[in-house]
This record gives C-alpha cells, sequence and structure tokens, in this order.
C-alpha cells in the first residue's frame, strides 16, 4: 500500500469536512422520524437514491484508467458486507422509532467496541487491559439506560434490543469491509453494499407491509435529504477524513454524534433526555474513549 502523505490543501480541508461529516449524521434519526414511509422501507429509499452518484463515481473511475476487477472472493466479501449493512440500517431504523432518539443514537454506536474485538479475534490483534475496562464501562452505561425505563431488565425496550443490535453489525460491517478498500476504491465497495443493502432493506419492507411510496412532496423530500447528506456527502467526507486525519481524531470526534442527535430530538420531537439516560449514554461513550485510547497510541 502506498505511503505517499495526504496533500497538503486535503489535510487543510480535513476538519471542516469531518464537521460537516459529524453534522450530517447526527441528522439521520430526525429524518427517519419524519419519513412517510415504514423504517425498513425507508433504509431502501435512502439507499437507491444515492446509488446512482457511486455509480457515476466508478464510470468517471473507469473512463480515467482506474477500474479495477473484482475476483469471486472478494465479491463474496462485498455481498457479505451488504447484507451485514442492509441489516443494520434496517434494526437501526427501526429502533429510531420505537425507542427515544437518545438510546438509539447512543446505542447504535457501540460498534467501536465490537470492531476492537473483532479485530482481536479474527485478526490477531492484541487485547489490551484499556479495551476490558472500556468493554465493562460501556456495559455499565447499557445498564443505565435499562434503568430509564424500569427495573434492571425488565424495562429493556424492544427498540433498545434492536439499536445494540445495530451497534453490534456495524462493527462487524467495518469488520467484514476490512482490508478491501486497499484494492478497491471507495466507490466500487458502496455501490456494491448499497445495492445489496437495498434489497434487504426492500426485503423487510414488504415482509412488514410497511408504506412503500411517501404520501406527499415533502416526504420525497425527507428521503432524498437522508439520502444526499448522510449517504452521499456524509459517507463520503467521513471516507476523506480517515485518509487524511490521525484514527485518533476521527474516533473522537465521531463521539459527538449521539450528543447531537439527542438534541436534534430534543428539539424537533420534544424528547428529553432523563438522569439514567445521560449518565448511560455518558458511560458508553466514555468507555468507547477508554477502549479505544491504547489502539490510538500504539
Amino acid at each position: 500500500m502506498s505511503s505517499t502523505p495526504p496533500r497538503s490543501d486535503s489535510v487543510r480541508t480535513a476538519p471542516l469536512a469531518l464537521a460537516i461529516a459529524i453534522a450530517c449524521f447526527s441528522l439521520t434519526p430526525t429524518f427517519v422520524r419524519l419519513s412517510e414511509v415504514g423504517a425498513a422501507a425507508t433504509s431502501f429509499w435512502r439507499l437507491v437514491l444515492a446509488l446512482p452518484f457511486f455509480v457515476g463515481w466508478i464510470a468517471l473511475e473507469r473512463g480515467r484508467g482506474h477500474g479495477s476487477t473484482i475476483g469471486r472472493s472478494e465479491a463474496f466479501r462485498l455481498i457479505l458486507s451488504g447484507v451485514v449493512l442492509g441489516l443494520n440500517l434496517v434494526s437501526w431504523q427501526i429502533a429510531i422509532v420505537t425507542t427515544s432518539i437518545a438510546n438509539a443514537a447512543v446505542l447504535g454506536n457501540f460498534h467501536p467496541i465490537v470492531v476492537a474485538g473483532g479485530a482481536a479475534l479474527f485478526f490477531g490483534e492484541r487485547i489490551r487491559r484499556r479495551y476490558v475496562l472500556g468493554l465493562v464501562l460501556s456495559l455499565v452505561g447499557v445498564w443505565f439506560l435499562t434503568r430509564a425505563r424500569g427495573s434492571a431488565f425488565v424495562g429493556f425496550a424492544w427498540g433498545d434490543v434492536l439499536a445494540v443490535l445495530a451497534g453490534v453489525s456495524y462493527g462487524v460491517w467495518v469488520l467484514c469491509l476490512k482490508g478491501l478498500g486497499r484494492s478497491h476504491s471507495i466507490a466500487e465497495v458502496m455501490a456494491w453494499n448499497l445495492s445489496v443493502a437495498a434489497v434487504i432493506g426492500l426485503g423487510f419492507a414488504l415482509v412488514l407491509s410497511e408504506t412503500l411510496l411517501p404520501a406527499t412532496p415533502w416526504g420525497w423530500l425527507d428521503l432524498v435529504a437522508l439520502a444526499g447528506l448522510i449517504n452521499v456527502v456524509g459517507w463520503s467526507l467521513l471516507n476523506h477524513t480517515m485518509r487524511t486525519l490521525p484514527a485518533s481524531v476521527n474516533g473522537i470526534a465521531l463521539l459527538v454524534v449521539p450528543v447531537l442527535a439527542s438534541a436534534w430530538g430534543w428539539v424537533v420531537f420534544a424528547e428529553t433526555v432523563a438522569p439514567w439516560q445521560a449518565a448511560g449514554g455518558a458511560c458508553i461513550l466514555g468507555g468507547i474513549l477508554v477502549a479505544q485510547s491504547d489502539q490510538w497510541r500504539s
């Protein structure tokens, strides 16, 4: 893999790109809540509407002679990662409409813990004491979030379970993509993933008998904004910053997303954050920060 340092202009624009990406990601729960179609159908539309951008990107790359051949094993990995992404989006977006935005946003960002653990299990990366401490702290945070709904796990909402599954599946998706970016462009990987995940989303929408088409132009505008701001702008800018900024900067900055998402939940839907929720969210985000700190130092 090339060790050429990033261009100076890319480094200068990366902080602004990261800030815009974070702002876009924080709006996801709001757009999902405002959608006029079902949660799984929303995941289908956000992927389908974003897909032409990445297909056009691939065409532009191939026009410049930068295309690559995808072998059978790589195609299998791309399809598998697309399935996982589809399951992630469906579970998280159903969680958004069945639990509070704060819970969905925090629990859905549990994936760094999963990525670190999976990297140790499947890729031989060493588990450090800080990871164990961070995992314990995050699990304490999950317990706090359950206390916000009742005693122990009795009050654990179905939406909270789906949010945890979404966080876990997102971590699995990241692990599935490990190494693919070295031989294939962002556009190729995303086009494959979005195509497969869209099929998964449509399948769940049909099984759940969800509304598939928005009833008003505002409903279509919501889906276009969701696809454009998050799937195109947010994901593309985040990929840019991951190539130019240290992992520590990206990791810490992305922890702001659940906080901003919760703030939008309060502004748009008047959702207040109970003390137990605030304590749980702080523990989970703090646990993620602690778990990743050794990785950033190494």
